[in-house]
């Protein structure tokens, strides 16, 4: 009698048992798979996405200065690698993010509204000049430098640099320049004037401070 009594004890247990696990299961296979699953692999998904965006906005390497070039002549980075050295040579790793990077935006830029490549990279050009003020540091040609008011550069006198003209200095001369630019076209180094609400930002203010460190340099680098 206790005999049965225990396998009637033992045999509720093990249904029991049975009966969770035969649960799960079928909440698994008929609720979970016919209602979560493609929820569940979207989020997944999206999930992925994230940690790959996150990882490539971290990896991309920020300029520690930015040079623009804007002129009607085709200007290769690939044939400026004596003047990114000296430019690396100077600012070093500025920003300190590990890395040293000086980022050259190159513009082929003409006033002819009849070259529609030209006009474009000159818009271009205008929006780096207008809306961008990381970017103080300009070689423009002699066509394109006129574009822009003289009111929107800073006087070299102010920064102890010596130039005939006050706010734009002719590199053509500087033994860098000569074996970069192999024509005849002028160019000038210019310092793009202050934003009057950025004069309190420590970031606007060091990239003035690398700029005419930059400018110093190349004038006389031999």
């Amino acid at each position: 009698m206790a005999n049965n009594e225990g396998n009637r004890v033992s045999n509720s247990n093990n249904n029991d048992k049975s009966t969770k696990k035969k649960g799960f299961i079928y909440w698994f296979r008929n609720v979970f798979i016919y209602h979560y699953i493609k929820p569940t692999i979207s989020v997944i998904i999206l999930l992925l996405i994230v940690v790959y965006l996150l990882r490539d906005v971290r990896s991309v390497v920020k300029p520690d200065i930015t040079v623009v070039f804007g002129g009607i002549d085709i200007l290769r980075e690939e044939d400026m690698a004596e003047i990114r050295a000296i430019i690396e040579d100077e600012v070093g790793d500025a920003n300190e993010d590990g890395e040293v990077y000086v980022n050259f935006e190159i513009y082929t830029a003409t006033l002819d509204t009849a070259d529609d490549y030209g006009e474009q990279n000159l818009q271009a050009l205008d929006m780096a000049f207008l809306a961008e003020p990381s970017k103080v540091l300009f070689i423009l040609d002699e066509e394109v430098h006129l574009r822009y008011d003289e009111d929107f550069f800073e006087k070299f006198s102010e920064y102890g640099i010596e130039s005939e003209d006050e706010k734009f200095y002719r590199v053509n001369e500087l033994p860098v320049f000569e074996r970069l630019l192999v024509v005849d076209t002028p160019y000038y180094m210019a310092l793009k004037g202050w934003r009057i609400d950025e004069k309190d930002n420590p970031k606007y203010i060091q990239t003035y401070d690398l700029a005419v460190r930059v400018i110093k340099r190349l004038i006389n680098e031999k």
